[in-house]
């Protein structure tokens, strides 16, 4: 038995057309990959942006919030919430992907949190005024004291001495000295003088004075002169002749500054001697008149005027 055979013939022009189509389907396999690929990678970017916007606003979140809580929380709340920014802010700086991004938001938040929460348990300061909230209101004369509050101390601001804890208040502040007494005069006083005979002559060994000074200024020093006189107080003891000029002073010496109100009370040695006049105006034994004058450091007498004092001696 003959067998039998069966013949397929394709012709070139079909296997040219599954070609084509073949490629075609590649093609628009290829295609669609890379549309999807392009897809997710605007996609990834568009989150990044995303993110990136959000870490920044969260940023400035946090930063605000480090400023309005230095010393109202505790530090350690602040500075977890200083750490854990500063990382946010290097992971925006290093481009970092949106996953790492996000993961450190979350911490960041947590932060924030944490410090808001710290804020919210200090207590809100009171608008009272008192006496020690560390302000001058009220009364006061000074911060926190004066007025209806306690004493100032010395060196604080006062209205009257009731504000002081100090004994008086002077120029405006709190004391222990008393205000200067302003006489408009300088005054001196001859307390006390020491005297004895020698032979046929007296000596006057020493004397004691005060000097007040009412003036509205400040001197660094006196130069005084004594005068001695007979108990008329006309002839002058410690020099020659009838003379009642006395030019030439018994004694000449310095005295100490007074200072504006103040007072000084000093006593000099004296090593000069005078005679016994034969013409009968001075015996050993009579009173005799000592006589102070004061003059500025330069010799001038002070604001033009003579200060003196006189006092009456018995040997």
């Amino acid at each position: 038995m003959d067998e039998a055979r069966i013949t397929l013939t394709i012709k070139p022009i079909y296997i040219e057309r599954i070609i084509y189509w073949v490629l075609i389907l590649v093609l628009a396999i290829l295609l669609f990959f890379a549309w999807t690929s392009d897809e997710k990678t605007v996609e990834t970017a568009e989150t990044a942006t995303v993110e990136v916007e959000q870490a920044n606003s969260l940023v400035t979140v946090a930063e605000d919030l480090v400023t309005d809580v230095q010393g109202e929380i505790s530090a350690d709340v602040v500075e977890t919430l200083e750490n854990e920014l500063a990382s946010l802010k290097t992971l925006i700086e290093d481009e970092a992907t949106a996953e790492d991004l996000a993961a450190q938001m979350d911490v960041l938040q947590d932060a924030i949190d944490a410090a808001v929460a710290a804020q919210a348990d200090v207590p809100a300061p009171s608008n009272e005024d008192s006496c020690d909230d560390g302000v001058k209101n009220q009364d006061e004369t000074d911060v926190d004291c004066g007025g209806s509050c306690g004493k100032c101390a010395a060196g604080e601001s006062c209205d009257t001495a009731l504000d002081c804890s100090a004994a008086y208040c002077t120029s405006g502040k709190c004391t222990n000295e008393a205000e200067p007494e302003l006489t408009g005069k300088l005054q001196l006083e001859i307390t006390q003088v020491w005297t004895e005979p020698v032979g046929s002559t007296a000596k006057v060994t020493k004397i004691a004075y005060t000097i007040t000074n009412g003036l509205g200024e400040d001197f660094s020093n006196f130069r005084a002169e004594l005068i001695l006189r007979d108990k008329r107080n006309v002839h002058c003891l410690n020099q020659l002749g009838e003379a009642s000029d006395c030019d030439d002073p018994y004694a000449e010496f310095a005295t100490n500054g007074v200072k504006a109100g103040k007072s000084i009370s000093e006593a000099e040695s004296l090593d000069g001697t005078f005679s016994v006049r034969e013409s009968g105006d001075y015996s050993v034994g009579d009173d005799f008149v000592v006589s102070m004058y004061l003059y500025d450091s330069l010799g001038d007498k002070i604001n033009d005027k003579t200060i003196s004092a006189t006092k009456l001696v018995k040997l």
